[in-house]
């Protein structure tokens, strides 16, 4: 889950630049499942794709944030 840690780092340690984000969503389909795993490869490629379209739409409402001017805080 290395690849996940630009964005947990900016959202709970409030480190980092969101403008950075973009390029570090690199998660790619070669997630390979472990053989005796009764999850088969198009389970986990699909499950990335839908990853990959969240963290795209997460920084999507940072950019319009940003344009906006409002401040990201954390909600309790």
């Amino acid at each position: 889950l290395e690849w996940l840690k630009p964005f947990e780092t900016l959202i709970y340690k409030r480190e980092g630049n969101w403008r950075d984000l973009a390029a570090k969503n690199k998660l790619t389909k070669s997630i390979i499942p472990k053989s005796d795993s009764p999850y088969g490869q198009d389970l986990i490629d699909k499950m990335v794709m839908l990853i990959k379209e969240e963290l795209h739409h997460f920084y999507q409402v940072l950019e319009i944030m940003d344009e906006y001017g409002v401040e990201y805080k954390s909600i309790t």
